[in-house]
């Protein structure tokens, strides 16, 4: 039409190319969509009926009329006897899904959420069979935020052993995805995008999209396995295409996302060892959830060895360290060292040893 909307492109001078767009609305990596009112994305822009997640309705078979039998008249409910039932008619769409704020009773009926199969461009050393993967991606995600929505809790066999999703778990419990993704304590689930990537070289496989709530879009990424033929989840991420090791700076969240993984963060539901709680403390106000959960998944797994039975200052210090710059963070030995109040060397010797013992795991998820 004859509407206008101004939009401000970001170029970068040093790289002489423009900025990815993004929706002026909720920030989302999308197509825009102008409305008559604003410029915004399929995702957020209002009046979407089709984002509401729907429930399966299946109308129930006709049967013959008898003959002679005379049909209701249309403003009178059906009254009972040998005659058909007249059918139901459908509902038109399933109110929002709350995140839960307790442990809710499992659902009666199940929802039904459209997803999108338009995956990453896979890799050269991707999986023979890529349709598998775009399937075992959809699937894994729609259960993922549907148990999210309706407070079924992840199973422990549908997490992978020794993985950030675990040490989530053990944080969380059920809440344990929402938070980790950024999500709003009480947002209303309405949709959500997938898009899948294989993994190579050892990597896990990747599911990002956007989940969309009541009060708006958010990213995440999914990695995950496939072990004896069955998806494990490893681990969940609040940025769009996190599909390899490094993780976005907390500069690419929205503010309410970053403010809610760095400052706002719940507190476990577990007591944290003196490792623990220094990580909690003094790492995750700087580098946020996603690495101080890598940091304890990592801790968790080597906590019994010998070579780490150190000052927990300079344990949590070489974590951290070692984790950081694996996520892609630029960090040196004596940065951590003088925001853990310890001696750089200590942390630099410790780092090895923890590089070491990561570069003997056969599954990489960091």
């Amino acid at each position: 039409g004859a509407r206008a909307y101004s939009f401000s492109l970001t170029y970068v001078l040093a790289s002489s190319c423009f900025l990815p767009v993004r929706c002026p609305r909720c920030g989302a990596p999308e197509l825009l969509v102008a409305g008559k009112d604003a410029l915004g994305c399929r995702f957020c822009m209002p009046g979407r009926e089709e984002l509401t997640v729907p429930v399966v309705a299946k109308e129930p078979k006709r049967q013959a009329k008898p003959a002679g039998a005379t049909p209701p008249a249309p403003p009178e409910p059906p009254t009972p006897g040998p005659g058909p039932a007249t059918p139901p008619a459908p509902p038109k769409a399933r109110a929002p899904l709350l995140m839960p704020a307790a442990h809710p009773a499992p659902p009666k009926a199940r929802a039904s959420v459209s997803t999108s199969r338009a995956g990453l461009r896979p890799t050269k050393a991707a999986t023979a069979d890529p349709g598998k993967i775009l399937r075992a991606g959809a699937k894994l995600t729609e259960s993922l935020w549907i148990r999210v929505a309706t407070g079924e809790r992840w199973k422990p066999k549908e997490t992978a052993p020794n993985s950030p999703m675990s040490a989530l778990s053990r944080l969380y419990g059920l809440f344990g995805p929402s938070i980790a993704a950024g999500l709003p304590p009480g947002a209303r689930l309405r949709d959500f995008s997938t898009k899948t990537a294989a993994g190579a070289g050892g990597l896990p496989n990747a599911t990002t999209g956007h989940v969309i709530t009541d009060s708006g879009s958010y990213p995440y990424t999914l990695r995950w396995r496939i072990d004896a033929g069955v998806p494990s989840l490893g681990e969940v991420l609040p940025y769009y295409e996190a599909v390899g090791e490094a993780l976005r700076s907390g500069t690419a969240l929205q503010v309410d996302v970053a403010r809610r993984l760095h400052h706002d963060v719940p507190a476990p539901r577990v007591e944290l060892d003196a490792i623990g709680q220094r990580l909690w403390e003094t790492t995750l106000p700087g580098y946020g959830l996603p690495v101080v959960v890598r940091c304890l998944c990592c801790w968790w797994r080597f906590e019994k060895d010998d070579e780490l039975q150190q000052d927990p200052s300079v344990v949590a210090a070489s974590l951290t360290a070692v984790i950081a710059r694996r996520a892609g963070v630029q960090v040196t030995n004596r940065d951590v060292s003088l925001m853990h109040d310890c001696d750089p060397e200590e942390t630099a010797r410790l780092a090895r040893v923890l590089s070491s013992l990561l570069g003997r795991q056969a599954v990489r998820w960091f």
